[in-house]
């Protein structure tokens, strides 16, 4: 099999102009997580921030079917109660101490796992139904126990 000497001197030229595309990409979606990390802090700043993981990996709600997607986003636990926003799809999850009834490690939620501890909090959701949601954070320890703290306190 020969190999045309026009392909040779395209092929490289097509690789650097999608790796300068990947570059570009890669730089406008991390200026958009920073500004909406900005925003998001802001607007939960109020409430007091006493834990924040900017990195956190959300493993979905039960209430919203097994079928959604995993996603990063910032998970935030406030003097109010937890809230999270996901980047994408966008998703903010707003859930408020009186509403929290158990928190639990896991290692599997909704059928994901990352073969890691997930903290999986139980509670009550918008529509008075019992609910729950996980994420994979870094701090696991921390987060339990600062959760624990304040359902059981």
């Amino acid at each position: 099999m020969e190999i045309d000497p026009k392909t040779l001197i395209w092929a490289p030229a097509i690789g650097a102009v999608l790796f300068a595309v990947a570059v570009v990409l890669v730089r406008v979606l991390r200026g958009l997580s920073n500004k909406a990390l900005r925003e998001v802090i802001s607007d939960w700043e109020a409430e007091g921030v006493i834990i924040l993981d900017k990195s956190s990996n959300f493993f979905g709600c039960e209430s919203m079917e097994s079928l959604q997607m995993r996603g990063n986003g910032v998970l935030v636990l406030t003097q109010s109660g937890i809230r999270f926003r996901m980047w994408l799809p966008e998703l903010i999850l707003k859930i408020d101490w009186p509403n929290i009834h158990d928190v639990e490690t896991v290692r599997t939620h909704l059928g994901k796992t990352i073969f890691k501890p997930l903290i999986k909090i139980t509670f009550i959701n918008k529509t008075g139904e019992s609910d729950s949601a996980a994420w994979f954070v870094k701090n696991h320890e921390q987060w339990l126990e600062a959760i624990q703290g304040r359902i059981t306190g």
